[in-house]
């Protein structure tokens, strides 16, 4: 049951009611300007038609009519969304501005730790709307990508020392990540415990599935570094990544041959630990190919919706509750691919839809506490709207409904990211090669390799290959 702290004079009664009036209409109003995305339209509705796009080939056109602009709360995370289109389209130069943006926001926060609160209007809007009224936090994943991806910008515009900078400031902010404690919720569940027991018996537990221990390390943008650093010279830090993306993708054949490649040269007495005895064999005449590929669009965040009774006397009032939920995370499959005459098998590295799934998990309980909040402060709102007058019961009428349509699931997160991606370390013979991924639309490419040095190909299966002789 759902409690008021305090009791209101028959003055303050009326203010309260008069308050609500107000606000109902203030708010309804809005809806059709500026707060209509934010109140009645879900983040994932928002970017179904440029995932639609990109999943057709069309992922220039989706960016050409994607604009973050002035998004509210969201802003920071559809600059990510721009800047990703961007790289997908392909276009280095503009996904390289896009990302910049927010690299200057997290800059800015991370010299402003007061402010990682959100401030009180919008606490107080999301407390009588939904928390698409909150500005969304950047979870440390999606950071690592935005510094995983802008490395390749870089490597494109500027060549290898700019894009070192960035996979660099990757593994600080992940090694960074692992070392803050999660926000501990139990103060504030102290009062609403019974009723935070009670919406989440309502939330389908197929929704928290996910196997991931550690939301905060990605294969992939050790991997990167890993590759980056051979390609510098620099075969201790590049030892370290590796072993790291290896821990995070224990079974990837390739990940475990580089790292006793590398173990062995730097005479590492526990490389066999981690590679279990696999050994890449770098001829004389050949190069080391490293591909990264990228499959899919990462899973969406879906809006479940459900009723939640609150006492009322000898009646029941009911509430819409709506929650994000994320179910039926597959698993990572191999890519085949070709490269000359010969045929390859890339493994799994990071699946990124489990990534995302194991970061809603983190972000659950202050989501349900949240919607307790919410609706503590509903209830409150409408019991002061008494049914009295035929001017109160339109008020109260105007809640009921302003209760239902403003429910909507918080279901921002970075949704242009791939599903999963995977890697294969090559020993390849000097000269062209062709490359190709059947099936794949824009895949095939000349890959030069150079005896002693490493070519970088990073493929997609909605962008063009790009490779890079470093």
């Amino acid at each position: 049951m759902f409690y008021r702290s305090t009791r209101f004079s028959n003055a303050l009664k009326r203010r309260a009611k008069l308050l609500s009036i107000a606000l109902c209409s203030m708010l309804l109003v809005a809806c059709s300007a500026t707060f209509y995305q934010q109140l009645l339209s879900s983040y994932s509705d928002q970017l179904s038609w440029s995932r639609s796009l990109v999943a057709q080939g069309q992922a220039s056109k989706a960016a050409a009519a994607f604009k973050a602009g002035d998004s509210g709360t969201a802003q920071y995370l559809r600059l990510l969304e721009q800047g990703r289109l961007e790289y997908l389209s392909p276009d280095s130069e503009q996904s390289l501005a896009s990302f910049s943006q927010v690299d200057q926001q997290l800059r800015w926060l991370s010299t402003q730790p007061n402010y990682r609160v959100s401030s009180g209007l919008q606490q107080t809007a999301s407390l009588i709307s939904n928390d698409n009224f909150i500005e969304y936090t950047i979870p440390p994943y999606e950071q690592a990508m935005l510094h995983y991806y802008q490395a390749q910008n870089y490597l494109e515009q500027q060549g290898l020392s700019g894009a070192l900078v960035e996979v660099r400031r990757a593994n600080r902010l992940q090694q960074q990540a692992l070392s803050e404690a999660p926000r501990d919720l139990e103060q504030e569940l102290r009062e609403y415990r019974t009723q935070y027991q009670a919406v989440l018996g309502e939330y389908p537990q197929s929704g928290l599935s996910s196997t991931l221990s550690d939301p905060y390390q990605l294969a992939s943008s050790h991997a990167l570094a890993g590759a980056m650093f051979v390609a510098a010279g620099e075969p201790n830090d590049a030892y370290i990544s590796y072993r790291k993306a290896l821990s995070l993708a224990p079974d990837n054949p390739d990940l475990k041959a580089e790292v006793g490649r590398l173990g062995k040269r730097l005479g590492m007495s526990d490389v066999e630990q981690y590679s279990g005895g696999a050994e890449l064999d770098l001829g004389e005449g050949q190069g080391l190919v490293v591909l990264i590929a990228e499959q899919g669009l990462v899973q969406a965040r879906q809006e479940v919706k459900f009723t939640v009774p609150i006492p009322d006397g000898r009646h029941w009032r009911y509430y819409s509750v709506a929650l994000p939920v994320m179910t039926g995370v597959r698993s990572a499959d191999n890519l085949a691919f070709q490269l000359g005459d010969k045929h390859y098998v890339a493994a799994p590295m990071t699946n990124f839809s489990a990534v995302a799934q194991r970061q809603l998990q983190e972000d659950l309980p202050g989501l349900i506490l949240r919607q307790v909040l919410r609706l503590a402060t509903k209830d409150g709102l409408t019991r002061e709207v008494e049914k009295s007058t035929k001017e109160e019961e339109l008020a109260g009428a105007l809640m009921n409904i302003y209760n239902i349509v403003s429910e909507r699931a918080d279901t921002r997160h970075w949704q242009t990211l791939p599903a999963q991606d995977n890697i294969a370390i090559k020993a390849i013979d000097s000269g062209s090669h062709r490359f190709s991924v059947p099936g794949w639309m824009n895949s095939e490419s000349t890959i030069n390799v150079s005896a002693g040095r490493v070519t970088l190909v990073f493929a997609g299966e909605y962008t063009v290959t790009r490779s890079f002789q470093l």
